[in-house]
């Protein structure tokens, strides 16, 4: 669901009325960016943009997929922003169909691996900076034994 914009107009003057001290930030959906098309209506009332990107995204129970955009397409909406562009959330955790919290210790949807190449690859899109999502999973696969992630 999209909330109106003049309800985030709302908010933004508010969370700025509240604390002017440190820049705003509204994130996106990055996997359908530009099918969404909520970046010229976001960039004006934000100071930074953030954007959700995650490279495997269960479709099914045996397909993924990431991004509807390509990575080049990508990195040219971050290069002409006019604002910092951020990963806001950079997949770092499983995303596995019908599951609420993943608790599989080799999920299809994350590995090492694919944790190393989507951060490479975030990189390469030249951002002002990447943060991870997924940390509380990688603590549960330590206690559980598997510190690889």
């Amino acid at each position: 669901m999209i909330i109106p914009l003049s309800l985030l107009e709302k908010e933004v003057k508010l969370v700025h009325k509240l604390d002017n001290t440190r820049p705003n930030i509204i994130t996106l959906w990055a996997n359908e960016l530009t099918k969404r098309n909520l970046l010229p209506l976001a960039s004006p009332l934000s100071e930074v943009i953030g954007f959700d990107l995650y490279y495997k995204v269960p479709v099914n129970r045996f397909f993924y997929h990431g991004p509807k955009d390509s990575n080049n397409t990508l990195k040219n909406i971050i290069s002409g922003s006019l604002k910092p562009v951020w990963i806001t959330e950079l997949q770092a955790e499983p995303w596995e169909k019908d599951k609420i919290i993943a608790t599989d210790m080799h999920p299809k949807s994350i590995s090492p691996q694919l944790l190393k190449r989507n951060f490479e690859t975030a990189l390469s899109l030249n951002p002002k900076a990447v943060f991870f999502w997924g940390f509380e999973y990688w603590y549960w696969k330590k206690k559980n034994g598997d510190d690889s992630m």
